[in-house]
């Protein structure tokens, strides 16, 4: 929960919404494979957000 908030804090507003949603996927997963699969959809998604150009 406390990573969801750093998260939010960082993107940009008009991003914060859609991002979020797609985290709580990652730790709302039931089961561990679902939520390391969440994960690795999350970084592969957002990794252009993080990339330095």
């Amino acid at each position: 929960m406390h990573l969801s908030h750093n998260i939010a804090h960082k993107v940009r507003v008009a991003d914060r919404a859609k991002i979020c949603e797609d985290f709580k996927l990652v730790y709302r997963a039931e089961i561990l494979e679902k939520g390391e699969a969440a994960l690795q959809t999350f970084v592969e998604k957002y990794s252009l957000f993080t990339q330095n150009s």
